[in-house]
């Protein structure tokens, strides 16, 4: 991989979750680093880094420069036309190399992924690893994971509980080997285990916790879903967030849940986060080890029973819950079969139940989160037609509130990319406004660049010299800026 970056390629791995993607770009990245190249490391967050203003670092620096962006799916401020029009060519001109790496989920799980390859700034990598490759991890990881288990129960029974996925065997190792630790593993308890089911384990957990029912059943007979059991995956579903936002939507879902006290919610957070199923990361929130565990926890539960998303989504009616949910059920519904096509349309279902209440809560949020909110869910499969069938009613709220902040950019290249002409003079006004107070900035790119892909008469006789105005400015101030 690093000798094609060397040779001009920009690459990017695509593959399920826990396949080793992000453990590969650091790799690479080694590699590079070792190599003399510079390193730029860059994560998807509500706050993404604008990477246009990048430039002028990158083009700067003499020699190769890395570009590693984790999940570019989910990076809403990436611009590749940016980088295969302007950037990546004025860099080779000033003999500069410039390289990027990504990775992202299979096609399906995200509408920014065609878009990228279509572009074709991007090279695939699809990593799909072999069954004998896979066999190799699973006994690497019994063997660093539960060795006190392989004593106990033997190799065979442990690759049974594991399953064949090597992220979720990696948890189900981890939980093996602290039963064993307290001594409350039996060959018993563990042969009742179904393979690989996490699902069964977050159980587990909360009913020592005394936070589900104790079953008179083996706990892993499969059972309706408990209101703790769906808070928790809601939990899991929902990371990464601080651990107040994680126990609010615990305590919507039990809310909504037969059963359920709100006034466990915290508890649940907790137990969650003693048994490693939430573990601390950036700016103070609680993240799951992985995000394949949250992925597959979620889609155990809505195998066994889809009528609970809508108390599963009951927290996000706050900005962030909702973005973070869009990329969950992205990643889900990005699978072919059908409990994916059935998630897809229960969610889409639930959009346009609860559009109304969510434009309300998004218009009195900040502009910022609001914004990535809606921009997750535009990203999100399942929800990005619907929301812009109830534009009016999901995103106009937010525009007629916050329309002329600068965090409004996004949500308005949406719009002006994607809604249906006839909604044309809706979009203009707002557009305009926006365009009065900050067409200098470079952020105005955003929404002058599908704006001047509108035709002549979508544009107006009135609106095209005021649209052309602010390109012309735009262009002769950023236009030879670069450095």
């Amino acid at each position: 991989m690093l000798t094609r970056l060397s040779t001009g390629e920009n690459l990017i791995l695509v593959g399920e979750g826990g396949v080793g993607k992000t453990r590969t770009t650091f790799e690479v990245a080694e590699r590079a680093a070792t190599a003399q190249w510079r390193v730029l490391h860059l994560t998807a967050s509500e706050q993404s880094a604008e990477l246009r203003t990048l430039a002028p670092e990158l083009l700067r620096h003499g020699g190769n420069t890395l570009v590693v962006v984790d999940y570019i799916d989910q990076f809403r401020n990436f611009d590749a036309r940016f980088w295969q029009t302007t950037l990546l060519p004025e860099a080779a001109a000033r003999g500069v190399r410039i390289a990027l790496l990504t990775n992202a989920r299979p096609l399906g799980s995200s509408q920014v992924l065609p878009a990228l390859l279509d572009n074709g700034l991007f090279k695939i990598v699809e990593m799909f690893p072999t069954l004998q490759r896979r066999k190799r991890i699973a006994v690497a990881i019994e063997h660093r994971l539960c060795p006190t288990v392989l004593v106990q129960l033997g190799h065979e029974a442990v690759r049974q509980l594991c399953g064949p996925r090597p992220i979720i065997a990696m948890f189900i190792a981890r939980e093996l080997e602290s039963l064993a630790g307290e001594g409350t593993l039996t060959a018993e308890l563990a042969a009742a285990a179904r393979p690989g089911d996490l699902l069964g384990w977050v159980s587990r957990r909360l009913r020592e916790a005394a936070l589900v029912p104790t079953l008179q059943a083996s706990p892993w007979d499969a059972q309706p879903p408990s209101a703790g059991l769906c808070a928790a995956i809601a939990v899991l579903a929902a990371a990464p967030l601080s651990e107040a936002e994680l126990a609010a939507i615990a305590g919507a879902t039990l809310a909504e849940c037969p059963g359920g006290d709100p006034e466990v919610a915290l508890r649940i957070v907790a137990t969650l986060r003693r048994a490693g199923w939430l573990e601390p990361g950036d700016r103070r929130e609680l993240r799951t080890p992985h995000d394949a565990v949250a992925d597959e926890a979620l889609r155990r539960l809505l195998a066994a029973d889809l009528s609970v998303l809508p108390a599963l989504l009951a927290g996000a009616i706050a900005g962030r819950a909702l973005g973070r949910y869009a990329i969950s059920i992205g990643r889900l519904a990005g699978n072919s079969d059908v409990l994916a096509q059935n998630t897809a349309a229960a969610a889409a279902q639930w959009l346009r139940q609860q559009a109304g209440v969510l434009g309300i809560h998004l218009a009195a949020t900040n502009p910022d989160i609001a914004s990535y909110a809606l921009g997750a869910v535009f990203d999100c499969p399942p929800w990005s037609e619907v929301a812009l069938e109830l534009w009016g009613l999901l995103v106009q709220p937010l525009l007629d509130v916050h329309g002329t902040e600068v965090a409004a950019r996004h949500v308005l290249h949406r719009g002006l990319k994607r809604l249906p002409v006839e909604q044309s003079g809706h979009m203009l006004k707002p557009v305009l406004a926006w365009l009065a107070k900050h067409g200098k900035t470079p952020d105005a790119g955003f929404v002058l660049s599908p704006l001047l892909a509108w035709t002549e008469e979508r544009l107006g006789k009135e609106a095209q010299p005021e649209v052309l105005m602010h390109a012309r400015q735009w262009l002769a101030k950023y236009i030879e800026t670069l450095d």
